[in-house]
């Protein structure tokens, strides 16, 4: 024989979905050299072949079908350099099959590795690996953006007792560059990844944020691995671990809102780009108060903090944002922005990463069915207009979930109909979709920059499902 092709890897049994690396080496046993043609560059020669447990198979993965998955067109072959490879000497390759294919129905499978050389083809021993039960809970995700756009879409979420983060490519979360098991000590009773914006040469890390028991936690992370650890801070209010942001100076900022002596405050916790405490902002906000959401908008010259807040007035409802352009928050405020008769069911900062005029806002009604919708200036006037409403047509009770809003600005809403059925409402074109009446849990609508709108939720197995659900027109 002369090529062998053997592949390995590093356990037996994963995660639903999780990434599976697989090294393979190709040897030459022949007694003279040879030239191998694409072996590990850019190649449709080299694959990995999934079957069932009954043989079947049931997926091949070549750089080709990567290339379809990342939506580089138009696909081709770039030719190699040669290799030559002596005698009794190897060549290696890695693949995660996670990055071609979502494997996350449990049971056991085999893995082979396929290498094409001119009219042969060599083929390693296959190797058994079983995917588990899915378990998974927690389902929370984040963009992160690089030079002014959208990079990488990031979800955590448990499985069983596991923390899991996965990094989304912009154009669909559920094409992966990795999906890895957080390692970590820290017992995180709930968590979110902070949303970030800088240009680091060094890699893209996202922050994993929330409480452990009493405290503040959080993980600074590249892929599975942590590389920073927040110092111990007590929570005393209500952490707002889903509006934590960090800026593009690489400061963490986490919201927590608090009462002392019968007063009220939004209080900012700062860290710095190694997990350390600096100095804590705070706003005073009145009773009742909500935190809705928060963002950095801008570029290495330019910046603003944004975070959003509610609270019940005389009349109704008013929104106010907490503002900075200073990277050390000394120039924070509050100004009103709306004056509103009903409570907000949410508010939310558009996918835009340029200087925002507006953010948007969601009132639904439930016995009515009646829902607004609120385009929030944010020049400091604040607006006292009420949108027209719009009467939802359904048979049974509505329950809000969440809303979202792409870069045209337009709005895309769940609910839940009757405590089961998971509906998507369209608001341009006031039309419901039916999605699931199975249970299901974490249903969340994801903005991407090319490809429109996804759902992801976790679904009665206990399993990550996506639905493309929008496409906008795509520039090229």
């Amino acid at each position: 024989m002369s090529l062998s092709l053997k592949i390995s890897i590093e356990k037996k049994a994963y995660y639903p979905g999780e990434s599976i690396p697989v090294k393979m080496v190709l040897k030459n046993d022949s007694g003279k050299s040879k030239v191998i043609p694409a072996f590990n560059y850019n190649s449709d020669l080299t694959e990995l072949i999934i079957l069932d447990s009954s043989g079947e198979q049931i997926a091949r993965l070549n750089d080709m079908r990567r290339q379809e998955l990342m939506e580089y067109f138009p696909l081709e072959i770039i030719d190699p350099p040669d290799d030559s490879l002596p005698p009794g000497d190897e060549r290696g390759h890695e693949m995660d099959a996670a990055q071609y294919f979502r494997l996350i129905k449990p049971g056991k499978y085999q893995l082979q590795g396929s290498y094409k050389f001119y009219d042969q083809t060599f083929l390693s021993d296959p190797l058994e690996i079983e995917i588990l039960e899915g378990k998974a809970s927690m389902l929370r995700h984040a963009w992160q953006y690089m030079l002014g756009e959208k990079w990488r879409c990031h979800l955590v979420y448990r499985d069983g007792e596991q923390i899991m983060h996965t990094a989304g490519e912009s154009h669909s979360p559920e094409v992966v560059s990795y999906n890895l098991p957080v390692e970590t000590d820290i017992k995180f009773d709930r968590f979110s990844p902070a949303r970030s914006a800088f240009d680091d040469e060094e890699g893209y890390h996202p922050w994993l944020v929330g409480a452990a028991k009493e405290n503040i936690a959080g993980v600074l992370l590249d892929g599975g691995d942590v590389l920073a650890q927040l110092g111990t801070q007590k929570i005393k209010g209500d952490l707002a671990e889903f509006a934590a942001v960090e800026t593009y100076e690489r400061r963490l900022v986490i919201p927590e809102l608090l009462t002392e002596n019968n007063k009220h405050f939004i209080v900012l916790h700062v860290y710095d780009n190694e997990g350390k405490p600096v100095e804590d902002k705070t706003i005073e906000v009145g009773a009742e108060a909500k935190i809705f959401d928060a963002a950095v908008y801008g570029d290495d010259e330019f910046q603003k903090y944004l975070l959003v807040y509610g609270q019940p007035a005389d009349k109704g409802f008013d929104v106010y944002a907490v503002v900075s352009e200073k990277d050390d928050l000394s120039d924070l405020k509050s100004i009103k922005l709306y004056e509103s008769e009903r409570i907000m069911s949410t508010i939310l900062i558009p996918p835009k990463v340029d200087e925002s005029n507006e953010i948007f806002g969601a009132a639904f009604f439930p016995p009515a069915k009646e829902l607004w919708i609120y385009n929030i200036g944010l020049d400091p006037r604040p607006q006292k207009d009420k949108p027209p409403k719009q009467v939802l047509e359904t048979k049974g009770e509505l329950e809000f979930l969440n809303m979202a809003v792409d870069a045209r600005d337009l709005k895309y809403l769940l609910f839940v109909e009757d405590g089961k059925k998971l509906l998507y409402y369209d608001f341009a074109n006031n039309e419901f979709r039916f999605i699931t009446e199975e249970k299901f849990a974490d249903a969340q609508l994801v903005v991407t920059p090319s490809d429109g709108i996804f759902l992801a939720f976790i679904d009665h197995n206990g399993l990550i499902q996506f639905r493309h659900t929008e496409t906008v027109v795509k520039k090229h």
